[in-house]
């Protein structure tokens, strides 16, 4: 279990994404929607492997499962104790430096972080879909829908006044330092102070720029 200990530390992150049955449910249907019998696929960034375990349940003849975290050592071993090791190929890589002996007919990934965009999605997909798959393939997801709204959040809150004042000691730089990164919380509608706008759809097929911006307005509909 040694090789193992490492990926302890990335349960927490696998669960919250696996227990997701929402998220779950959406991804098998799209899978089993895309991949057809004796389909090639490419899991990209396959973490423990779960959507090229998906994509050979729906009828794929085999997966190329590319992952640079040691979480591939797990993916691994649960291909083997589900007798799927023989149709995979794992590949503990960056993608951008990987080649294939062969182009496939669906890509699958999961590298969406809490707002799709913060994991290089666009940047590993572009690559991925030039150099990997067949023309008229298949990707999964296809689109993107980036939603904002301004909200409020006591827990938010709490974590910011937290840092102002710890042991007596003025901790509020790092107020500054966090309120530029990307906070995440459950947020039910009752916190919005504003209707939610598209911030941006993205066609993952036909994209070209790893990069994206856009500029909203809102009128808050209420104090907060």
């Amino acid at each position: 279990m040694a090789r193992f200990r490492k990926i302890l530390t990335l349960f927490d992150d696998y669960y919250d994404m696996m227990a997701d049955r929402v998220r779950m449910e959406g991804y098998r249907r799209a899978i089993d929607r895309a991949v057809r019998e004796g389909d090639v696929v490419l899991d990209l960034g396959a973490g423990l492997g779960i959507l090229g375990f998906m994509a050979l349940r729906a009828g794929a003849s085999k997966v190329y499962a590319i992952e640079k975290m040691d979480s591939i050592n797990l993916a691994k071993e649960v291909a083997r104790r589900n007798g799927l090791e023989d149709r995979m190929v794992f590949i503990n890589k960056n993608s951008k430096e990987c080649e294939l002996e062969e182009k496939v007919d669906v890509i699958v990934s999961e590298t969406l972080g809490s707002f799709a965009l913060e994991e290089n999605t666009l940047d590993f997909t572009i690559d991925a879909r030039r150099r990997f798959l067949k023309e008229g393939g298949r990707l999964v997801p296809e689109r993107l829908r980036l939603w904002l709204v301004p909200v409020e959040s006591r827990d938010a809150y709490r974590k910011m006044e937290f840092w102002r004042d710890v042991e007596g000691f003025d901790f509020s730089p790092a107020v500054e330092e966090l309120s530029r990164r990307l906070l995440i919380e459950d947020i039910d509608e009752g916190c919005f102070l504003s209707t939610p706008q598209l911030y941006g759809e993205i066609d993952l097929t036909t994209v070209t720029t790893p990069y994206f911006e856009n500029r909203l307005t809102f009128l808050f509909e209420r104090s907060g």
